[in-house]
């Protein structure tokens, strides 16, 4: 194949009038359609809020046969709330048109470091918690209720997984294209 051949194979390509293939990126990030790195981790860590706020009301059905385990549960959650939108608030306050790149920067290793602290704070607590929880629930309830227990720890854990590799891999391509 020749550059005649390709010019004609080219020429002959049948684009619609009036097709501009980046008018409508244009148009959605105009409209502020378009979700940064910001958005999307402020949403990670807003909806992290609403996933403790489910945990408060997963085990308000407890409270009644068990109020120490209602008690503890309903402490970590809502310290969990709190850390999380601390952290929700740290990534809104982030304003790259305003800041230099460098504080910009600084505010992005802030969050991370404290999200590094959140991770091991939470899982330090929140690790006996499930096994406390674990075996009051199959003691009150029976051994069936410990194999419900070991499923929900299992799902948790997954589910807690993928909401860190997320929330990494949005961390890391916000410091990457700070430091480029």
């Amino acid at each position: 194949m020749d550059i005649d051949d390709l010019r004609s194979q080219w020429n002959s390509i049948d684009v619609p009038e009036g097709f501009d293939p980046g008018l409508e990126t244009e148009r959605r990030v105009a409209a502020s359609r378009v979700p940064t790195l910001r958005d999307s981790l402020h949403r990670l860590f807003l909806r992290m809020v609403a996933i403790c706020c489910v945990g408060i009301a997963t085990v308000i059905p407890f409270a009644h046969d068990h109020m120490t385990l209602f008690i503890v549960s309903l402490i970590f959650f809502i310290v969990m709330i709190c850390v999380n939108l601390v952290q929700a608030c740290a990534v809104s306050r982030i304003d790259m048109g305003r800041e230099t790149v460098h504080s910009t920067l600084r505010r992005v290793y802030a969050i991370e470091r404290r999200r590094i602290l959140t991770r091991i704070f939470g899982l330090m607590t929140a690790i006996p918690l499930v096994i406390y929880m674990t075996f009051t629930l199959a003691a009150v309830y029976g051994r069936f209720m410990m194999a419900g227990c070991m499923i929900g720890c299992v799902l948790g854990a997954t589910i807690g997984l993928l909401i860190n590799r997320r929330a990494t891999s949005l961390l890391r391509d916000l410091r990457s294209s700070l430091e480029e």
